[in-house]
């Protein structure tokens, strides 16, 4: 069952990924004016979200009942 604090915890992360790309579409703009530099900013990142993922998936299984930030 999806409960109103599940929905807003949603909308939340759809704000946080719109403003991940903004800020990451900024510093490709403003910073990387190479092919070498534009490679390894998207292989940092890559390698960021591969961790993250690693801890996510080691960390307490949510169930679909609980929300992402529980208080």
């Amino acid at each position: 069952m999806i409960t109103n604090k599940m929905l807003i915890a949603e909308f939340g992360l759809i704000f946080l990924y719109i403003f991940a790309f903004g800020i990451s579409d900024f510093i490709v703009k403003k910073y990387i004016n190479n092919d070498q530099h534009y490679i390894l900013y998207y292989f940092f990142i890559g390698i960021l979200g591969m961790m993250i993922l690693k801890i996510a998936s080691n960390s307490k299984k949510t169930t679909v009942d609980e929300p992402y930030f529980s208080s």
